[in-house]
């Protein structure tokens, strides 16, 4: 990545946090959380935070949530007979973003943080029993998750039915 290349990108971008947001979705965003210097091909956005005071995994469990995966396939029109669809960074900067406190903030970014340490440890794990167990933990703080961002966004449960049972 340097100057001397068509599009070239700013290496600031690679460096430290940042959310790495995949350009191809499904029935929610797929992001992960990135805490050092990675690179990246352009099949993935990378999204640096600017203020400091909102949280990266709170960000991120915001951005995987169901419903933001329901906004973005609502609002930009994607069908379930789309083969591959895409999300563009102006699509993501539109995302409705909530107001949250940083009790709630911290909330949030516990349980993501317990996803990603459990989706860790699922990844070293070659027993079958043991991979049912932590895929059973991870839907559960997903759930926990998806309730939490519903409550951030005050969603009433008739909104939150709508969206569950997309």
């Amino acid at each position: 990545y340097g100057k001397w290349l068509a599009a070239p990108r700013d290496a600031d971008n690679f460096n430290g946090e940042k959310i790495l947001i995949r350009k191809i979705t499904s029935k929610t965003l797929l992001a992960t959380y990135v805490k050092d210097t990675s690179y990246c091909n352009t099949l993935l956005f990378i999204l640096k935070l600017k203020d400091p005071s909102i949280p990266y995994l709170a960000t991120l469990g915001i951005l995987n949530s169901r419903l933001i995966g329901w906004y973005f396939r609502k609002k930009f029109q994607i069908n379930e007979s789309d083969t591959f669809p895409q999300i563009m960074i102006r699509d993501i900067l539109e995302f409705p973003f909530p107001e949250f406190s940083n009790s709630k903030g911290l909330e949030l970014s516990r349980l993501v943080e317990n996803i990603l340490d459990i989706n860790s440890e699922l990844k070293k794990t070659t027993l079958q029993s043991k991979q049912d167990i932590l895929n059973s933990k991870v839907a559960f703080y997903e759930q926990q998750v998806n309730k939490l961002v519903y409550t951030l966004f005050n969603l009433n449960s008739q909104e939150i039915n709508k969206i569950e049972q997309s």
